[in-house]
């Protein structure tokens, strides 16, 4: 339990969980802000910076795997968790940004336009009003970050596989029964699959309530000055 391949799972559950949280809270954060910018109001440039953001969701992972390991190792990060927290939010704050964008479309705008008349500025208006009604939205882009970051496997590989920072995906593809010189029992490698389950089923009870209540009534963007 304390040694062996059981030490590596461990200790590979633990990395992954530090660097899945920081990813889901960050890029969730993010992409509030984004979102609430972009579902809300027109600005310069609006539908050029939604193209890029679209852009970078096109590009397949392994088309840019050797950039981000190039960039990554003159930045000696490679082995950290800070290189694989920074990539995955290259990837979680697009995708969330427009899942948001839409969400806070969604809403009622008279709310918050009552609310900016009794006196409130924007950002009191987004704290106190918008983030409230879209705790349902959060909680979903929260729980989409935290899977992408918990189960992504190419650039974990990449970035920190074999190092004392691997995480738990790499892990669990070398116990693979697949993999060549395979030498671990069923009993290990289907523990550790089991393991890695626990963190989602943890977030989606917690979550429950929010997501229950999730309910997008009209994909029209509602705009305003």
């Amino acid at each position: 339990m304390f040694g062996g391949q059981a030490a590596a799972i461990g200790r590979a559950f633990v990395n992954s969980i530090i660097v899945a949280l920081p990813v889901a809270i960050i890029g969730t954060a993010i992409s509030v802000l984004g979102g609430y910018a972009f579902g809300r109001y027109r600005f310069p440039l609006k539908n050029t910076l939604l193209f890029a953001l679209l852009t970078t969701r096109i590009m397949p992972p392994i088309a840019v795997i050797i950039p981000y390991f190039a960039i990554f190792a003159a930045l000696r990060l490679i082995g950290s968790p800070v290189g694989l927290i920074l990539i995955y939010l290259t990837s979680v704050v697009p995708l969330l940004t427009w899942v948001m964008m839409g969400y806070f479309g969604s809403l009622p705008v008279e709310i918050e336009r009552a609310a900016r008349i009794d006196g409130c500025s924007r950002l009191g208006a987004l704290w106190h009003i918008m983030i409230p009604m879209a705790a349902p939205g959060i909680a979903a882009a929260f729980i989409i970050a935290f899977l992408i970051a918990w189960n992504e496997l190419l650039f974990g590989m990449v970035i920190v596989g074999g190092s004392p920072a691997e995480t738990l995906s790499p892990a669990l593809l070398g116990l693979s029964p697949n993999m060549p010189g395979f030498r671990t029992v069923f009993v290990m490698f289907a523990a550790a699959s089991i393991l890695s389950t626990i963190p989602p089923l943890v977030l989606a009870v917690m979550f429950q309530r929010y997501i229950t209540s999730l309910n997008i009534a009209d994909p029209v963007t509602v705009q305003q000055d």
